[in-house]
């Protein structure tokens, strides 16, 4: 069947099948599909293959899931997916859109750059930290409006969360060839399986708040491409709904892993950040580290697949995606070692610029105040609340519930096994002592951050800031005055160590990171 496959395609790499002008046509191939690019747009025709997580060996198969493909990837791009054209006539001499018998379905497509593939750019150098910013707030506001699971079915539950799981480890397992290899994927099933089981209240819960949604089932960087309408995702998952109803955690895992497995692990952090502070899913961290492993996992199938479809120098690239992939998964489950960083700094000190650069460095979660207060009130990150000094969403009440909400988050990221650092003024000990203690309840690494500038920078960046509308804080130079007032300086009997950060100029990321390193 596959060999008949392969005729059709080789027949339709000739310019004269094609019912317009085609020069020349490229096909770019997968384990279950090839795609045929002939200039304009592409035509992604399935491989006749069943490999149980999916089956296409039938024509009425393939017509059913091409036809779902392109429905279900309109909600992502609608500019990508033109629609489904049927193949007639020959293996030897095939029609598009032809009449008579149907020979094949295709899946058609606006052609673009593959060049523009995330995962091009990434390994092109072009891929930036707002790319990432950009693509984190997209996925959570697609999620914030995508379908929640409904009582009747079961996705999201403990044991349809484990099967594609204990399904996968199956596939790779009959797939290996090597005996190391297969007692290092029997320790990580083992792993697998122990985190699923404490997890299973948290899975339960998960479902009942809502966080079961029908997603996109396999969000990594060669699925987001950039459009002139903007970085767009594509060919979601449309042959098993169990695998694109999912808890919202589990899509963005698969980026967080991908980009970490290219090696651009901080801008793995600046797209879950951007991600939490669009999405408030700080809980959901207690499951990432399991979505992270079963999506890398999911990576060294699909390598292992791939390898044995190929021959020679391919195969051995494939064969060395694998073992990067189970080193990736051997890295990932090491015991963690959360810590806790405070920020200290009146507005305009830079303190937000700070944690978020420091925090993609260092692998930690962001949790900004700025954002978490207007969340408590029910307004976007750049709503403006029209509250004056000390009074609405500034008032003294709303500031101590925003401090309480942030001890709640931290202690949350903390318990999942993260470290976080938490970016607020902190002006007093009062503020920072409960955070401290915290901490130090669980045995874990604090220290504060006590971010500064000079008073005529403090207040040019505050007034820039106010102008461009554009950030969260809402301070002004009468806010700044009053909080120049208020700073007690952090001290170590608080029960932290403190690192002074200058930040006339742009601090060095890098430097502060080694400096909090010979600190701890």
């Amino acid at each position: 069947m596959l060999e008949h496959s392969l005729r059709l395609i080789e027949s339709l790499e000739r310019p004269e099948c094609w019912p317009f002008e085609v020069t020349a046509v490229e096909r770019v191939e997968t384990h279950i599909s090839w795609v045929l690019l002939t200039g304009e747009e592409a035509y992604k025709i399935r491989k006749p293959v069943d490999l149980g997580f999916l089956d296409f060996s039938t024509l009425a198969r393939r017509d059913h899931y091409a036809h779902e493909e392109v429905r279900l990837n309109r909600r992502f791009a609608p500019e990508l997916y033109l629609g489904v054209v049927r193949i007639t006539g020959t293996v030897d001499a095939p029609r598009i859109d032809g009449t008579g018998p149907l020979l094949e379905v295709a899946v058609r497509m606006r052609q673009f750059e593959q060049a523009r593939q995330l995962d091009r750019e990434l390994a092109a150098g072009m891929l930036t930290p707002e790319d990432m910013v950009a693509v984190g707030r997209e996925v959570a506001a697609f999620q914030e409006q995508a379908p929640r699971a409904e009582s009747g079915d079961d996705f999201g539950m403990p044991e349809a969360v484990w099967a594609p799981v204990g399904e996968n480890f199956t596939q790779i397992r009959a797939a290996l060839e090597d005996a190391s290899a297969a007692e290092r994927l029997d320790a990580l099933e083992r792993i697998s399986a122990s985190w699923a089981g404490s997890l299973r209240e948290e899975f339960q819960a998960r479902r009942a708040g809502g966080f079961i949604r029908e997603g996109h089932g396999d969000l990594h960087l060669a699925n987001l491409t950039r459009l002139p309408e903007g970085i767009r995702a594509f060919d979601c998952i449309e042959f098993s709904p169990a695998l694109r109803w999912i808890d919202v955690v589990n899509d963005i895992a698969f980026l967080f892993m991908d980009l970490d497995a290219k090696g651009r692990n901080d801008l793995s952090w600046w797209c879950l950040n951007a991600w939490l502070a669009s999405s408030g899913d700080y809980r959901g961290l207690s499951v990432l580290r399991f979505y992270v492993l079963y999506r890398v996992m999911v990576r060294a199938k699909v390598a292992l697949l791939r390898r044995n479809q190929l021959d020679g120098q391919p195969r051995k690239d494939a064969d060395d995606d694998f073992w990067t992939h189970l080193k990736q998964a051997h890295d990932l489950v090491r015991p963690a070692e959360p810590r806790l960083l405070l920020t200290c700094g009146v507005s305009g000190s830079g303190k937000s610029w700070v944690a978020m650069r420091l925090a993609a460095a260092a692998g930690l979660v962001h949790v900004r105040s700025d954002v978490e207060r207007k969340r408590l009130f029910g307004l976007g990150p750049e709503e403006r609340s029209e509250s004056d000094l000390g009074s609405g969403i500034y008032s003294a009440q709303a500031s101590e519930q925003t401090y309480v909400r942030l001890q709640q988050i931290a202690a949350s990221v903390l318990d999942s096994g993260h470290g976080v650092i938490v970016d607020a003024t902190f002006l007093t000990a009062a503020q920072r002592l409960p955070f401290i203690a915290l901490a130090q309840r669980r045995g874990i690494d604090v220290g504060v951050l006590e971010v500064t500038a000079g008073q005529a920078t403090l207040e040019r960046r505050v007034r820039d800031r106010a102008r461009a509308g554009n950030d969260p804080s809402e301070a002004d130079t009468e806010v700044l005055m009053g909080q120049l007032g208020q700073v007690q300086r952090p001290e170590a009997e608080e029960g932290a160590w403190v690192v002074e950060v200058e930040n006339e100029q742009d601090v060095d990321i890098e430097a502060l990171r080694a400096r909090i390193v010979v600190v701890r």
